[in-house]
């Protein structure tokens, strides 16, 4: 049987094949720290390339796991009572009612907003601090979002978390003076500032679909940046995927499991790392990428978080992005559902530990 490995560092791997029945090889060219807790995240999974071959869609894998697909019905399936991505605020509705269980706590995904490093105005360091200085994050993630508010990308759960306080505290007067500075002005009275003679309205992109509380953040985003003299065109869609790749924003919202395999290099390389695969709003750094490269070439674990804590306070002092809030993970099951368990990554599972009564 051929398999393949596929993961964000496969480049480092020469080759994978499983010989002996149930041995799987896997051969790298070069040191491959994070191998095996790459390994361990649920995303990714071994599969028999050569059964897949000739299948339009893969409708019968071959995998590993606890399950085997041995039949494939459109529409098909078993009705089982469970419930995820309950927003905080509605969790009393299911909390001291005997006939749920509710399983609730920080997890490691992280909402940010993510400026357009192809715009010129957004290059200036001065008018994203501006942007930072101008949004009142912590009220967002505390009030309308019932989650911590974000310092930096990693949770404060992991061991390199951003250690430092926010660097940029709501502040819409000097958020004001630095436009004002950088000669972002107001100069034909309508309350919007220009830039290059054209009014400064900003494209938010986001999704329409992500509740009513991610409405909510970005109007609220668009009433304080006009406060400073900043417009705002909110876009909100069900699939953003094509406008986003087409760079067609100035503001996209963001959200991420930053940690899946409790490592900082998988968010930092995959997200902010000049062309990384997920770098969709054209971030380039060399400072940045240097700490990619030193998590590359270091095994040492206490090394590993001392340079993800660098790398995750140099990104909030660059302003890479402006970190909003450290997401909140729920799962609620019926009472005679056993087994659903409820995971830091995010990810929802069910395998054979999974029964009703």
């Amino acid at each position: 049987m051929t398999s393949i490995l596929q993961y964000t560092n496969a480049e480092k791997c020469e080759g994978a094949k499983a010989a002996d029945g149930m041995k799987l090889t896997i051969k790298t060219d070069k040191h491959f720290e994070t191998l095996i807790a790459n390994l361990t995240d649920p995303v990714y999974i071994i599969i028999d390339t050569e059964a897949a071959e000739g299948q339009e869609e893969v409708k019968m894998p071959v995998a590993t796991g606890a399950f085997k697909v041995v039949e494939f019905k459109d529409g098909g399936g078993i009705e089982l009572d469970v419930a995820v991505k309950i927003v905080p605020k509605d969790l009393a509705l299911f909390k001291g009612d005997s006939n749920y269980t509710v399983q609730a706590g920080s997890n490691l995904r992280t909402g940010f907003i993510r400026p357009n490093m192809n715009k010129q105005y957004m290059k200036d360091i001065n008018f994203r601090m501006a942007l930072d200085y101008g949004i009142d994050t912590a009220t967002y993630a505390d009030k309308i979002l019932g989650c911590e508010p974000a310092n930096g990308p990693f949770s404060s759960i992991l061991p390199f978390g951003a250690k430092v306080e926010m660097s940029y505290k709501y502040n819409p007067e000097e958020a004001k003076r630095l436009l004002d500075e950088a000669g972002y002005v107001d100069t034909d009275g309508d309350g919007i500032r220009e830039y290059k003679g054209t009014n400064l309205n900003l494209v938010w992109l986001g999704r329409s679909d992500n509740g009513g509380d991610t409405v909510n953040v970005a109007t609220a985003i668009q009433a304080q940046l006009k406060e400073v003299g900043i417009g705002v065109q909110l876009t909100l869609v069900e699939n953003h995927a094509d406008l986003r790749d087409a760079g067609e924003f100035d503001l996209f919202n963001d959200a991420w499991v930053t940690a899946p395999t409790g490592d900082p290099e998988y968010f930092l390389k995959a997200s902010f790392m000049t062309d990384g695969y997920g770098n969709c709003a054209y971030y380039g750094n060399e400072k940045l990428d240097g700490y990619v490269e030193k998590l590359a070439n270091t095994m040492a674990i206490d090394e590993r978080y001392a340079i993800g804590t660098e790398a995750a306070e140099y990104l909030v002092e660059d302003i890479a992005a402006i970190f909003i809030n450290y997401r909140q993970g729920t799962v609620i099951t019926k009472s005679n559902v056993h087994g659903v368990h409820r995971f830091l990554s995010g990810i929802y599972c069910l395998d054979e530990r999974v029964y009703m009564d």
